[in-house]
């Protein structure tokens, strides 16, 4: 009998530690992120609890491995949401301290470890190992017992796998630093000595012809098991899924979210595709804020310097920031137009500007101009022919072209619009995202470096 010895059943109430809501994009906020190590139980030489029926061999150690791969799918489904595997493959086998101690030098929040049980075939359900809390000078155990309980509900409500409750097992012969007795299982021992919640999941028992035939004899059953498992720390943590998951630009929205560029609306959805105001693009540039210095004190004005920009407007203060620094010139006739849609070649002509206002290596062998934002008749640029073959715009306007260039040059539209695009169509939000990550890249190197996995992946 495997883990059924020593084991007391532990009743606890269930808290939910949701993460904030997320903002608005009218008020700026930075998501948190949470990171997650996922342990596949057992590995190399060691399978594991092992069980055959029916001519058919199910191995703990493989299974596992398969829910943790499914699980690590569902839980990157959520954005800010960051995991890590233990090992990578089946054949990998980290000694247990090993395994909490990545989790800890990943800056995990917890670790999962992903077991199934084994006994005489007659013991049914699902169990979550916590820790005893003798010692728990970090408050973790109130955490694991949450977070344990959140998934075996799910484990019992979508599967149908009885809900065997909390477990917890002492140590004969390990002792914390209190001199009070120890956990029995070194995942957890060590969860608590190394600050990271760890809890431990038997899913079910392997040995079982009902819980085989519920979870363990398809990958049906095994995606069951992982998106249960993946629902039940959703809802603990606060988890939401976007309308972005499947969006080619993902990363880069996460990205743009996680640096407080842009929020979302309240009802929690994002409008990847969704057309951005010129307004919206201003006060999106200012959250920005690229590396441009400030006008001289007492030169920058107090009030908006266009005709249909009121004071009080919500976005006064963003466009008044973008002009005084020269990044938007607004339309010959001196009006904004805050609620028309920002269009391709209008946005390459502000990012243009902000290359050349921060002085960087790519900004420096084309001059300045003072080609207006807009759709204007005025052609100002003095290198005509500079997009009509690589930019990828098709009605390009003359003076956008340099601008256009520019930007190409610079990488800030690889991969951000499908070649013959409209340079006059208007820029949607995940595209404003992905620019900016590229340009974000071109201000500070080093954080471009750290961040290149989520703002390059896309």
């Amino acid at each position: 009998m495997k883990r059924t010895l020593s084991l007391l059943l532990v009743l606890v109430l269930f808290c939910s530690a949701a993460l904030p809501a997320r903002a608005a994009d009218d008020a700026p906020g930075v998501p948190a992120r949470l990171t997650i190590t996922l342990d596949p139980g057992h590995g190399g030489r060691s399978p594991g609890a092992v069980a055959t029926q029916g001519g058919v061999t199910y191995i703990e150690r493989d299974l596992c491995m398969k829910i943790a791969n499914y699980l690590k799918e569902y839980l990157e489904e959520y954005p800010f949401v960051k995991v890590y595997l233990t090992h990578e493959d089946a054949s990998g086998n980290p000694g247990l301290e090993e395994r909490v101690q990545m989790a800890s030098e990943n800056g995990s929040d917890v670790l999962v470890s992903l077991h199934l049980n084994a006994s005489n075939g007659s013991v049914s359900g699902s169990m979550v190992l916590v820790t005893i809390g003798t010692w728990d000078p970090l408050g973790l155990k109130p955490i694991e017992d949450a977070l344990a309980r959140s998934i075996l509900g799910e484990l019992n409500g979508q599967l149908g796998l009885p809900d065997r409750g909390l477990w917890l097992r002492r140590s004969e012969e390990e002792y914390y630093p209190n001199g009070k007795v120890a956990d029995y299982y070194a995942i957890i021992r060590h969860g608590i000595n190394y600050g990271v919640p760890s809890i431990l999941i038997e899913h079910c028992f392997i040995d079982n012809a009902r819980d085989r035939s519920l979870a363990l004899s398809s990958e049906a059953g095994l995606r069951a098991l992982a998106k249960a498992d993946a629902d039940g720390i959703a809802k603990y943590y606060g988890l939401q899924k976007t309308d972005y998951a499947a969006h080619p630009l993902r990363a880069c929205v996460d990205h743009a979210r996680e640096r407080g560029w842009m929020n979302g609306y309240p009802d929690g959805s994002f409008q990847p595709d969704a057309a951005l105001s010129r307004a919206m693009f201003a006060a999106l540039l200012q959250r920005f804020d690229p590396p441009i210095p400030a006008p001289d004190s007492g030169d920058e004005a107090e009030e908006p310097v266009f005709s249909d920009v009121a004071p009080d407007d919500w976005f006064a203060e963003n466009v008044l920031w973008a002009h005084s620094r020269g990044l938007i010139q607004g339309f010959p006739d001196g009006v904004f137009l805050p609620d028309a849609e920002i269009t391709f070649e209008q946005m390459a002509a502000i990012l243009a500007r902000c290359l050349r206002a921060a002085e960087t290596p790519d900004a420096e062998p084309l001059p300045a101009d003072d080609a207006d934002d807009t759709d204007a008749d005025a052609d100002t640029n003095t290198d005509a022919d500079a997009c009509d073959d690589d930019c990828g715009l098709t009605e390009l306007s003359d003076w956008a072209r340099e601008d256009a260039a520019l930007c190409f040059r610079a990488g800030l539209f690889e991969g951000v619009f499908a070649p013959g695009t409209s340079a006059r169509s208007a820029v949607t939000r995940a595209q404003l995202c992905a620019a900016l990550c590229r340009l974000e890249q071109h201000f500070s190197p080093a954080a471009a470096e750290a961040e290149a996995g989520a703002a390059g992946a896309d």
